[in-house]
């Protein structure tokens, strides 16, 4: 293996072990390493492996220090924007951080997400967690309601099918003239989707509004 190639997989390894220690010889010495890019496919930086998403299964982990790894690596000169090609391209760390499960399940998700929020992470990325998918629907189409909620929190506009996961009633209502009637910019198909994705998530509110709502004869 060539040594460049040799230092990043050293790298990736000490991330997903919690190897602060290791990483942080590894950066000094090989200070280019927060610059390059995975074999693989996916052709993450250092940085994206943070996300434990969209990169090797067998590195799919999040150790407890994962936040600290994360400020070393932007310390050292990670692009807290950079994309990789995971999921059809695009993949930004907050996008795939926010769509991980690992995270989640580690109890650290949202404070990586407001740790990479800090330094500089774009909200307004078109597909950040890749499949052509906005913020909140690819948290929401990825069992990550949390994260959604967290990202609403924070003035990410909403559409019908995402204000009704997240349980946004009022916003939901709002879609709808007084006479039960969908306005622009919704459709039937988002109607639908709402439905299905407040069922999901138990917005039983929201369930019983759009359920209304489809059975109405109204509803054009």
């Amino acid at each position: 293996m060539h040594p460049i190639a040799s230092n990043f997989e050293s790298a990736a390894d000490a991330i997903i072990t919690g190897d602060i220690t290791t990483l942080r010889k590894l950066l000094r010495d090989h200070p280019d390493l927060v610059r390059q890019r995975s074999t693989p496919d996916h052709h993450s930086t250092l940085l994206h492996y943070v996300s434990a998403n969209g990169v090797e299964d067998f590195r799919q982990k999040t150790p407890g220090n994962i936040i600290e790894i994360t400020h070393l690596l932007l310390d050292a000169g990670a692009d807290v924007n950079a994309e990789c090609d995971a999921y059809g391209g695009g993949c930004t760390t907050l996008g795939l951080v926010a769509t991980s499960v690992h995270p989640e399940r580690a109890g650290v998700q949202i404070a990586l997400l407001e740790g990479l929020l800090d330094r500089g992470a774009r909200l307004d990325h078109p597909s950040p967690a890749g499949n052509r998918h906005s913020l909140v629907h690819a948290c929401l189409a990825n069992g990550q309601p949390k994260a959604a909620e967290f990202f609403a929190g924070l003035g990410v506009p909403l559409d019908l099918p995402a204000a009704a996961a997240i349980g946004r009633l009022a916003v939901v209502q709002a879609y709808f003239d007084e006479n039960g009637v969908l306005q622009s910019p919704g459709s039937p198909q988002q109607l639908e989707l709402a439905l299905k994705y407040a069922s999901w998530y138990g917005r039983k509110e929201v369930v019983e509004f759009l359920q209304k709502i489809r059975d109405s004869t109204l509803l054009p």
